[in-house]
């Protein structure tokens, strides 16, 4: 992995136990995917991901001591040396400083890259669906904690809820909000289908700004379907005539059930089917008009060298 501007074995990639990022969750991190394209490999979004890794960085107040040029150097040099990987977690976080008290702030901030072989998020999820339940946890109110940025101990929550849907037999949670509006799934964005109109909860409903959200609703506008950003309740979501969430480690999947409640036909739905084939297409690079959003990374790390 890429470790503080040096690849290095993950092995020897550690990190002190008193360190900010493990003991408070004080970190940032970013889900990017890469796909196979002949002999190289496809970054989908590279430059999106890293420039919200920064935003991320700047409403914590943690200071990236690389360039964006740098990190995209790190990530692409991630993953030429991690053949057959496909998901790329970049991460900044804090290192130890001077005490464990909440307000140091003298410690460094480390900057790493990993890449892994991820696969199929849901394995199966493509043909059949996936099933999904409603959380008791809650998303965090935007006086609660930044919620547009990825933090590292933002996902305590996320996890517990994901946790409890496995225990539930489910695939996948819905978290709504303080007021009983939908959010997002654990890690997840969601929107519903209804008479061919797609509909999102919108970023005031204190969810990610999703990458592969903005890509969705983009795709949508241009097959001419009408794409609005409301607030949803979770009786519209059961009753939807499909419903499909996304996100980067998910990619998008057709949900096929809600706390038992068969949606639509109970299979992946017509519309989500064909935003999910455009999709695998895209990143893949097979379709000229969104070549802009797919960087090779052998050329990425080309241009930022010279």
């Amino acid at each position: 992995m890429w470790y503080d501007g040096n690849i290095v074995n993950a092995e020897d990639a550690t990190v002190p136990v008193l360190s900010f990022g493990l003991q408070y969750g004080w970190g940032v991190f970013e889900g990017i995917r890469a796909y196979p394209s002949g002999s190289e490999y496809l970054i989908f979004r590279l430059r999106d991901h890293v420039s919200r890794l920064f935003r991320s960085a700047k409403l914590l107040g943690l200071e990236i001591p690389y360039s964006q040029e740098e990190v995209y150097s790190g990530v692409c040099r991630t993953v030429l040396e991690n053949k057959g990987s496909d998901y790329i977690r970049p991460i900044a976080f804090g290192g130890q400083g001077s005490s464990v008290a909440l307000g140091t702030s003298d410690m460094m901030t480390h900057v790493a890259v990993a890449a892994v072989k991820m696969g199929e998020y849901v394995p199966g999820a493509s043909d059949k669906g996936i099933d999904v339940v409603t959380s008791a946890w809650e998303k965090p109110r935007w006086r609660a904690m930044p919620v547009t940025a990825k933090i590292c101990g933002g996902y305590i929550g996320s996890i517990m809820a994901k946790r409890d849907a496995g225990r539930r037999g489910a695939d996948e949670a819905l978290m709504l909000n303080f007021d009983g509006t939908v959010a997002e799934g654990s890690a997840e964005n969601i929107f519903i289908i209804e008479d061919d109109v797609i509909s999102t909860p919108p970023l005031s409903a204190g969810i990610l700004e999703g990458i592969t959200r903005d890509t969705v609703m983009q795709l949508s506008l241009d097959m001419g379907y009408k794409v609005c950003e409301r607030n949803l309740a979770w009786d519209e979501v059961a009753s939807a005539d499909e419903v499909f969430m996304c996100g980067t480690a998910l990619e998008i999947q057709g949900v096929r059930s809600l706390d038992g409640r068969i949606i639509g036909d109970g299979g992946v739905g017509s519309v989500t089917r064909q935003i999910m084939t455009t999709y695998h297409d895209l990143v893949r690079g097979r379709i000229p008009k969104y070549l802009a959003w797919c960087d090779r990374a052998e050329s990425v790390l080309n241009s930022v060298l010279i």
